[in-house]
């Protein structure tokens, strides 16, 4: 989330300042694109990461200082995502290692400042968080000028040559982890678990958007059960953005920025194939 008016600027240790339209960017998503979900070994894995809404956004470009962790994680193996100030795509690197590779992206804390109390009421509506408004007022807070604490943890899952190995818990605050064993098994839904804080996170909220080889985007709300699961229709040949928020309240002593909510946004991007692989 950022700021409606005015814009970003961005000023970096090397002498010069990169100016952003904040209109460009006010909207919520956040996840890492690959240019390919399936690459062969010894061949470079590019990927976007982007922001925007309805699974359609801007680049955002490499930029050591908006994360605390960026990295690809095969088997038992992690290699930090390195690069250069500017660098679009911000991922550019070959991968030696065969089966299932997860990227891993999280941003470090931002701030944003309210000056409109119907936009935090949509956006807390819309995340699944209707009675965060009222909330809001009983707890005394002003209806404008109060800010708000968030956190992106983005992953997505890349096969490079075989479709061997299994995503997993990453220890990200909040985070999905497919649960289906394969991708390459057509006609069985793809199961998710929402971890928050390490444990399943039930009654949750999640978005998951799927683009298919046309980019024709279609939005689907889900609820986890109990034990904090979803499961989505496996649809060949397409790629898919699960997406989830969660909203607290904070005390406004215990940060930097004088936040008196924290959201925690979690995403996993990642294609089905066309015919069964193995």
């Amino acid at each position: 989330m950022f700021p409606v008016y005015g814009k970003l600027i961005i000023f970096a240790n090397i002498f010069f300042i990169i100016a952003i339209d904040i209109p460009s960017l006010k909207s919520h998503e956040f996840w890492i694109e690959p240019e390919d979900y399936v690459i062969k070994i010894g061949k470079p894995l590019i990927a976007n990461l982007r922001i925007g809404q309805n699974f359609k956004g801007d680049d955002l470009v490499f930029n050591e200082n908006d994360f605390d962790t960026f990295t690809i994680i095969s088997g038992n193996k992690s290699k930090k995502v390195t690069g250069r100030l500017g660098d679009r795509p911000p991922l550019n690197e070959v991968m030696d290692n065969l089966g299932l590779s997860i990227i891993v992206h999280q941003s470090k804390p931002t701030y944003l400042t309210y000056y409109d109390f119907d936009k935090f009421k949509t956006f807390s509506t819309e995340k699944g968080f209707p009675d965060i408004p009222e909330i809001h007022i009983k707890r005394g807070l002003p209806r404008e000028g109060f800010s708000e604490k968030y956190t992106r943890f983005a992953k997505s899952l890349v096969l490079v040559d075989k479709y061997l190995g299994s995503d997993k818990r990453i220890g990200l605050e909040l985070e999905f982890v497919m649960s289906t064993a394969s991708l390459s098994r057509i006609n069985k839904p793809i199961r998710f678990k929402l971890y928050y804080k390490g444990q399943l996170h039930p009654n949750a909220h999640v978005q998951v958007f799927t683009k298919d080889i046309q980019g024709v985007v279609k939005n689907s709300t889900y609820v986890t059960d109990l034990k904090g699961r979803i499961q989505i229709k496996y649809i060949p040949n397409t790629t898919s953005l699960i997406n989830a928020v969660v909203i607290k309240s904070i005390d406004p002593d215990t940060n930097s920025g004088g936040a008196v909510w924290e959201s925690l946004w979690a995403s996993t991007t990642l294609h089905t194939p066309l015919h069964n692989s193995k």
